[in-house]
């Protein structure tokens, strides 16, 4: 039987996921945002990782006459900015 996962080798404990995005460390810190705040805005340099712990979030888009759209609607355990893992930090998206 195949067995996939994280595993505990003797008394050692497993990699705990749910502490270490609870947690600040080196390269990640714990933000807390008002309602009706922002993240980030259109055109902002995408270098970031958020992972939302608690609450809802909204993303949406404006467009050039300055209507608003709502593109989806993200709660605890999602993540977003996960994009700029794949794209150069300039923001530059051609092959």
């Amino acid at each position: 039987m195949a067995h996939t996962g994280i595993q505990s080798i003797g008394e050692e404990p497993g990699f705990d996921l749910a502490h270490f995005l609870a947690c600040a460390g080196v390269g990640r810190r714990i933000v807390h945002c008002d309602p009706k705040g922002a993240l980030f805005s259109q055109g902002d340099s995408a270098d970031s990782i958020f992972y939302l712990q608690s609450g809802r979030l909204k993303v949406t888009v404006v467009s050039a006459n300055g209507k608003e759209a709502t593109i989806t609607l993200l709660f605890a355990g999602d993540f977003i900015g996960e994009d700029s893992l794949t794209e150069p930090l300039n923001g530059d998206r051609s092959p």
